[in-house]
């Protein structure tokens, strides 16, 4: 009835204990306000519930994780049996399909809500989310670092999509400049946290740049406007038309994002403008963006500059979460501004020494037929233009709709051909039967898994081979002589969320072979009891995410296969992405991502899950 909560996309984020001895579930809200009751968070001045003061967070680092292990700290049997029960009903054929309309109909029901929502608690919010406020969510960042594992907030709580929009909706109490206002609020969270781990984050222009800053925060763009209707239409708007691409190979839709792509946002189109870019730039009403569409887009990238510039001085990384293929023309347009604004200084290399870099992170989405090319031409485009690519490479969430999508479109596209309808009325009938913007025969995405997983991986050694280009520009001594400064900026970051074992022992293989581990140590012949050393220019560049809840396994491996090199803080090789958000706000939102994660967490690795959890019980109970 529950497993509505259990499938969440978001690449990144699972757990082992979430709150403190003070919480008795493991990340349950121990303040049940909604963002808007939530009183602002000064900068540098977070208070940490649990009676932990900032300075005291570093105690619960031990010098030797990464080293020797996980934390030894167990997980307490209350967590073990939640964990149990939450698994056992994702385990249940065809509930998750109908869990978000059972709930749907639980909570209309008078005197079922509260204990719906009771239920839903202790159970699966408990497991997969972080806490009802950003603030809530300090134990379980707490409990994550002292098994070296980093984090990605994300506030879950998702706007109407069919909502209409105005431009009276700017105002400073409209729904979505809440969601703004707790973007800041949770990066002041983030950087005052890692403050207290690694020491205050100053932007003073020094050689070293801060390394292991691994509490980030994720932004979705669709939340950040009261409709989704303008990113749609400026998608349209982009397609129709971008220059053609001088790339020998073309990228497939939705193609990839033009310097010039924010251009009609602050320029008055002419009637030579883009004339000659592409020859879909025909006259087609329904793809003009209005001017309401075109003041909340301003006021989107205002919102977005505002965002990075509070991440900029906290030395919080910003990753910026994909969604789907018709909304991606728009907001790789946003991408690329952003990065190349803040993933780059204006004082050039010398002025991006000592930044977090790269500071802004776009999500690459391996299900998308165009993705690697995508990525050659990212990556050509930062190296031609002075920018740092933050890439998070995750295999994707929304395939069923996507293949649905395209095949309405083009199910009406044929049918019009057929009656023999006009051009104009054929655009404004496709537009009408679905969302998606694409003219090609083939999906935007691969049909098969095994495509998927073979463009995943090969992404994989394509980035892997960049980091090992970029970080060999480094390696040279500070100016005191000690440690390892760095000689040149980063250019590259990539996050790898995906819970495959063979794509996360790709990754470890590759950094071996291309030499970019300093020593392995090779306690057994089997290689899962190798530990990588990895050098602070490398785990700057790379880590691994996962989702918070789900395969815990696979994180407490990679953390088990990784060390710091010898004299550097313990970088996290792993981060959970961490949803949260009051759970009246952040259900409907988990109710529709539910079906989405299937591929992540399916009968069988929910079933293992299960397992898992049951040994550990019966040890614990019956002593072996």
């Amino acid at each position: 009835m529950l497993g509505i909560t259990a499938k969440f996309r978001i690449t990144m984020c699972c757990c082992l204990d979430r709150k403190t001895s003070t919480s008795p579930a493991r990340y349950q809200s121990m303040h049940h306000r909604g963002v808007g009751q939530e009183k602002p968070l000064s900068t540098g001045n977070t208070n940490f519930p649990t009676g932990l003061c900032a300075q005291d967070v570093s105690t619960l680092l031990p010098d030797a994780v990464g080293s020797a292990g996980l934390s030894n700290v167990e997980e307490p049997l209350s967590h073990l049996l939640r964990r149990y029960i939450v698994y056992t009903m994702c385990s249940i054929p065809g509930l998750v399909e109908i869990s978000p309309q059972i709930l749907d109909v639980l909570l209309k029901i008078p005197g079922l809500r509260s204990m719906t929502e009771a239920v839903v608690r202790v159970t699966f919010f408990d497991q997969f989310v972080g806490g009802d406020t950003v603030q809530d969510m300090l134990p379980v960042l707490q409990s994550l670092r002292s098994t070296n594992k980093g984090a990605i907030c994300v506030y879950s709580v998702e706007e109407n999509p069919n909502a209409e929009t105005s431009t009276s909706q700017t105002s400073d109490d409209a729904p979505h400049k809440r969601v703004v206002e707790e973007m800041l609020r949770a990066i002041d969270v983030a950087g005052d946290f890692e403050d207290s781990v690694s020491g205050k984050y100053v932007l003073d222009g020094s050689d070293v740049a801060p390394v292991g800053r691994r509490t980030w925060v994720a932004v979705k763009l669709t939340a950040l406007l009261p409709s989704t209707k303008p990113l749609h239409h400026l998608s349209a708007y982009l397609l129709a038309t971008r220059p053609e691409s001088t790339n020998s190979e073309p990228v497939p839709y939705p193609g990839c994002a033009h310097q010039s792509d924010l251009d009609v946002l602050y320029t008055k189109p002419t009637s030579s403008s883009r004339s000659n870019s592409n020859s879909k730039s025909k006259s087609r009403p329904h793809l003009t963006l209005t001017h309401e569409d075109i003041l909340l887009l301003r006021d989107l990238h205002t919102d977005l500059r505002r965002i990075c510039q509070k991440a900029e001085e906290r030395g919080v990384k910003v990753v910026i979460d994909a969604e789907y293929s018709w909304f991606q023309p728009a907001m790789d347009a946003f991408q690329m501004a952003l990065m190349r604004e803040f993933n780059r200084s204006s004082n050039g290399e010398e002025g991006m020494r000592g930044r977090v870099q790269p500071l802004v992170y776009g999500t690459y989405q391996a299900y998308l037929r165009r993705t690697l090319t995508q990525l050659t031409h990212d990556l050509a485009d930062s190296r031609k233009h002075g920018y740092a690519l933050g890439v998070k490479l995750v295999r994707g969430a929304y395939h069923p709709y996507e293949i649905k999508a395209h095949q309405k479109r083009h199910k009406a596209i044929q049918v019009q051909l057929q009656e023999g309808l006009s051009s104009s009325s054929k655009d404004s009938n496709e537009e009408s039967s679905s969302l998606s913007l694409s003219n090609e025969t083939l999906p935007p995405v691969w049909l098969t898994k095994k495509e998927t997983d073979e463009c995943f991986d090969d992404c994989v050694r394509m980035l892997i081979g960049r980091v090992a280009e970029d970080s060999s520009r480094e390696i040279i001594p500070n100016s005191t002589g000690t440690g390892h400064g760095t000689a040149t900026a980063t250019r590259i970051g990539v996050l790898f969320g995906t819970h495959n074992w063979t794509s996360s022992k790709l990754v470890l293989g590759e950094l071996v072979r291309l030499g970019l581990v300093s020593g392995v140590h090779h306690h057994h012949s089997d290689e899962d009891n190798q530990v990588l050393t990895i050098p602070a220019s490398v785990a700057d560049r790379v880590c691994m995410g996962h989702l918070y809840g789900m395969n815990d396994v696979l994180s407490d491996y990679i953390v088990k296969r990784t060390k710091s090199e010898e004299g550097v803080p313990p970088v996290p090789m792993v981060v959970k992405y961490i949803p949260y958000g009051a759970l009246s706000e952040v259900m409907p939102y988990l109710g529709r991502r539910a079906i989405e994660n299937q591929s992540v967490l399916g009968n069988e690795n929910a079933a293992e899950e299960r397992r898992r959890a049951g040994r550990e019980i019966w040890r614990r109970v019956f002593g072996r």
